[in-house]
């Protein structure tokens, strides 16, 4: 479950409020813990973005867009949230000769 996965990872909490200039300083702090994510490769980081109810429909599928431009393999909406897990390690296949 969603839950059992997020207990293995260590996971960076950022809320939006409402607010326009604070949201779109929180989205591009969002954006930018992606990429640092990838770049270090550390699959045991992961990021939870809060909405609230004054967020702005708008703002919500920015996050959407940061996840896809940024490729992003796994991100997760779930109610209020959304649950973002910037890089994995794909496991190494055994080739059969």
């Amino acid at each position: 479950t969603l839950e059992d996965h997020v207990k293995t990872k260590s996971i960076i909490t950022m809320q939006l409020n409402g607010n326009e200039k604070y949201d779109d300083s929180i989205l591009n702090n969002f954006q930018l813990e992606i990429q640092k994510i990838i770049k270090e490769e550390d699959a045991s980081k992961g990021i939870h973005l809060k909405f609230s109810k004054k967020t702005t429909y708008e703002n919500v599928i920015r996050s959407f867009k940061i996840c896809k431009v940024q490729k992003c393999p796994t991100y997760a909406p779930d109610g209020y949230d959304l649950w973002v897990f910037p890089y994995y390690k794909r496991a190494n296949k055994k080739t059969i000769k």
